[in-house]
């Protein structure tokens, strides 16, 4: 199948997954598959939306994790997109200094608070996900197989280690 193909299938079921736990807007940056890099005109695109929808808290795969393990980490796109949110998090998205185009479209400087890495090696925050698992696993049957049996399994450890049926785990770093 065509690299286009693919995207636009990928990007439906991204919009499906998202309608299910109730998100209301999705943005595509469109980049090639295989070819992210930690650059300054992926930043600058990071800063953007950033400064355009201004959250106090960001979810992003854990640039500390960088190991090569497990492939889904070590994909060369995982590594580059994680680096690159945290660096357009913090300095880049809160400093004027930073992207000064942008201050020309009104976008201002904005500090997210906090940020919750998902795929960490070092957890300090687990959230019972309990009463949202079936919706994790309908959102998750919009983009892959059926991964139930996989997600029971994986979130009820989770769970298990702090008194929950299911959890999520995250490294959460608060931002002064």
């Amino acid at each position: 199948m065509a690299p286009e193909s693919i995207a636009a299938i990928r990007e439906k079921e991204q919009v499906a997954a998202a309608e299910i736990v109730g998100v209301r807007k999705v943005t595509f940056l469109r980049l090639k598959d295989g070819e992210l890099e930690n650059n300054r005109e992926f930043r600058k695109m990071l800063v953007r939306v950033l400064r355009q929808y201004r959250p106090d808290v960001v979810l992003s795969m854990d640039p500390a994790n960088l190991r090569f393990e497990n492939v889904y980490v070590g994909h060369a796109d995982h590594r580059a997109a994680a680096l690159a949110v945290f660096d357009a998090i913090y300095p880049a998205a809160r400093n004027r200094n930073f992207f000064p185009e942008l201050l020309e479209e009104e976008l201002m400087p904005h500090a997210v608070k906090r940020i919750y890495f998902f795929g960490t090696a070092d957890p300090n925050t687990w959230i019972d996900i309990s009463e949202t698992i079936e919706t994790k696993i309908e959102a998750l049957r919009a983009e892959f197989e059926d991964l139930s049996a996989w997600v029971r399994e994986r979130f009820g450890q989770l769970g298990k280690e702090k008194g929950f049926a299911y959890a999520e785990a995250f490294r959460q770093l608060v931002i002064p």
